[in-house]
């Protein structure tokens, strides 16, 4: 299965509902991890995840939990490579 297909199959359970578009940033290394994402909504423009979870329309534990669960599927991709 290719990459975007796993990470999307993970990262589907948080996405807000009634977004039009969602755009995902991930900055992946051996020691850390930095991923989020914007939604864009009608009549609001875009949202950022954790403006999203600090009004409640996401859970934070599980965009936490779902992040941590997308690095490890990046870093267990082939083309992941150790020491960048």
């Amino acid at each position: 299965m290719k990459l975007e297909t796993l990470a999307y199959d993970n990262i589907k359970k948080v996405l807000p509902k009634g977004a039009l578009k969602t755009v995902v940033y991930a900055n992946i290394s051996d020691t850390s991890y930095e991923i989020f994402f914007y939604s864009l909504f009608p009549g609001q423009g875009y949202k950022q995840c954790y403006e999203l979870a600090e009004n409640n329309v996401i859970d934070y534990q599980l965009l936490e939990g779902t992040f941590e669960k997308m690095a490890d599927i990046i870093k267990g991709d082939k083309n992941y490579k150790t020491g960048s």
